[in-house]
């Protein structure tokens, strides 16, 4: 099928090459462990954002552009687009952090197919997962925060929405498998930036998603600063985690505005909209 998932064939060349050739067990095991791990990494989409990518894809006026603005509203589907944007087989110089600029390195056509796999996948999945009620929400406006708040940083914003979206993804993965975390389990953050690692994320990323629950000291960077303060501004936007986070005070400190918490707040709702505003005909 045109739609068939990019995973499930790389499970089955693996098992074909073994099948195919002698190997020790030893080999043997390796490359069995290898399989499993392209189905751990792989991330449920959640239902609301798969339905309006096959409507999307259904629809012959579909605009420039949708495509992406749903892709940044679903953890998954994000994770999909940079993971193959910063692959070593494209051999970019770069190592890519944000959505946007994933976009343009790949191309619209592309993002579309790794978008349309994704999808795929969830179809065919026997046993879907129980998507958390608070990640998909509490993501998106983790991710409109990060953008905020680093417009008065030197962190990209783009870099700074994609780092909020995907913050949680060691939740999503282990949801994902069907393993259950605990409220207080911080085991997340170690669990996404180890994903996030092997698909060649930038080593900021990556420690910003690993640290990201740590308390604040001059070791923290930038970005994990950022993912800190952002959660205080979630929770009192009434889309918090499980985890207790930093007052909005003290968040203001660690970013250290000099304006009213009052007008960040009403521009992450501004930001909200305009991200959001794809997903209307779902919501």
């Amino acid at each position: 099928m045109a739609t068939a998932s990019v995973y499930v064939p790389e499970v089955f060349a693996t098992l074909r090459d073994i099948a195919a050739t002698r190997r020790t067990v030893h080999e043997v095991k390796r490359d069995l462990k290898g399989a499993r791990k392209v189905l751990r990494d792989r991330l449920a989409v959640h239902p609301k954002a798969a339905d309006m990518v096959l409507a999307l894809l259904q629809n012959p006026t579909t605009g420039r552009g949708d495509m992406l603005a749903l892709v940044q509203t679903d953890p998954a589907l994000a994770a999909a687009v940079m993971r193959a944007a910063n692959s070593v087989h494209l051999g970019y110089a770069r190592q890519i952090g944000g959505i946007r600029q994933a976009n343009v390195m790949l191309g619209e056509t592309l993002v579309s197919g790794l978008v349309a796999g994704r999808v795929a996948d969830r179809i065919f999945d026997k046993k879907p997962m129980d998507y958390p009620e608070w990640l998909w929400p509490h993501s998106i406006v983790m991710a409109s925060t990060c953008a905020v708040l680093a417009r008065r940083t030197a962190i990209r914003p783009d870099e700074a929405y994609t780092l909020g979206l995907l913050h949680d993804v060691g939740w999503l993965m282990a949801a994902s498998n069907h393993h259950e975390l605990s409220d207080h389990d911080r085991s997340h953050g170690r669990l996404g930036a180890e994903m996030l690692s092997r698909w060649n994320f930038p080593e900021l990323f990556v420690q910003a998603v690993h640290h990201h629950h740590a308390t604040v000291d001059a070791s923290v960077s930038p970005q994990a600063r950022l993912l800190i303060a952002a959660h205080a501004f979630a929770a009192e936007l009434g889309a918090n985690g499980p985890e207790a986070s930093v007052s909005v005070i003290e968040a203001m400190h660690i970013m250290h505005l000099d304006v009213r918490a009052s007008t960040i707040l009403n521009e992450i709702e501004s930001e909200l909209v305009t991200q959001t505003s794809i997903l209307e005909p779902a919501l």
